[in-house]
């Protein structure tokens, strides 16, 4: 009897919270979901410095995910302050894009929707008016570099050497000469069942390493414009596993928000002390897996940049001149 008393008791709590939800959203909250709600932005654009960019050109996008049209495009630039304010109806985000001669494309958003009844009231997203800080980045010397998006495999747990300039792993197991850096990819486990990997890169000299910082994401140039003067370590490791109920887990590298520096190609005068050295970037994720079902060979992908001059610790690639093709005079890879 009180089994069926506590069932009864739980269905009708439950119930009731469901007809809570329903009655807190059912009016104001969902014709927002429907028709959209006003929202309203002061979008502040500065430079690296904190100085206020003017003139700068704006697009504030007010998306609506139902309805009769995706949205609405508010434009204008930026005054003297470096601000501009656009206000519009949306469904859940402001989507915002700014240019500018000689500056990056920078891409921000604005969450309007909230399913807190506080944030919507009258029609409107809370707060009203809120300020979104954006940074400019700007064009300072960009360079040609050697850029590839590399993939290759090589055998389950040996070190290989790659080169940068020639874009392939060193002889023999490809027709790189000089390595700036070895990797080493060891898989183990049983496929599609659950599996395990270890990458490891590592510079051949002990002056040379890896340095990681974070990004710029917002900003079409998402490094740093110089490789670090300092802070290199040796060598890096990442870890990845697979298991069939539980899916993909790891510890990365870099990847999603971070940029992965290296310094390379050490020379030395008579006397041992280091006299020119080569930097690169890798900015996308270094992408290491089994390459067949029986384990035999491993698999790399990742995207690098390279500067060929020595000493020249300067990342920012033009955009068009890539090494790798200089007949061309225009690039697939961002800066």
């Amino acid at each position: 009897m009180n089994k069926k008393i506590l069932l009864i008791t739980t269905i009708m709590l439950i119930a009731s919270l469901h007809c809570y939800a329903q009655e807190r959203y059912s009016k104001e909250y969902r014709k927002a979901l429907r028709d959209g709600a006003s929202a309203k932005v002061t979008i502040e654009i500065k430079d690296e410095i904190n100085q206020p960019v003017t003139n700068a050109s704006v697009q504030a996008f007010f998306r609506m995910t139902s309805g009769p049209n995706v949205g609405k495009s508010i434009k204008g630039t930026s005054d003297n302050n470096g601000q501009f304010i656009a206000e519009g109806v949306t469904t859940d985000i402001v989507f915002i894009k700014i240019e500018k001669d000689g500056y990056y494309t920078t891409r921000a958003q604005y969450i309007a929707q909230s399913d807190d009844p506080g944030r919507l009231i009258k029609g409107r997203w809370l707060p009203w008016n809120p300020t979104i800080p954006v940074v400019l980045r700007e064009v300072r010397n960009p360079i040609p570099m050697y850029v590839k998006r590399f993939e290759g495999k090589f055998p389950n747990g040996a070190t290989v050497g790659f080169d940068c300039e020639k874009g392939d792993f060193v002889e023999p197991r490809g027709e790189g000469e000089t390595t700036d850096f070895t990797v080493r990819v060891t898989v183990d486990g049983i496929p599609y069942k659950h599996t395990s990997g270890t990458l490891n890169i590592e510079s051949p000299d002990p002056d040379g390493g890896f340095s990681v910082l974070n990004t710029h994401a917002d900003s079409d140039f998402k490094s740093e414009y110089a490789s670090p003067e300092s802070g290199y370590v040796t060598n890096m490791t990442a870890t990845s596993s697979y298991d069939a109920t539980k899916g993909v887990a790891g510890t990365g590298l870099y990847g999603g928000g971070e940029c992965l520096y290296f310094k390379s190609r050490i020379k030395r005068d008579s006397d041992g002390n280091v006299i020119s050295s080569n930097y690169g970037k890798i900015c996308e994720e270094f992408v290491f897996s089994r390459h067949d079902d029986g384990m035999k060979d491993v698999y790399v992908r990742f995207l690098y940049y390279f500067n060929p001059t020595p000493n020249d610790r300067n990342l920012e690639f033009d955009g068009k001149n890539n090494l790798f093709f200089p007949q061309y005079k225009t690039s697939q890879y961002a800066p």
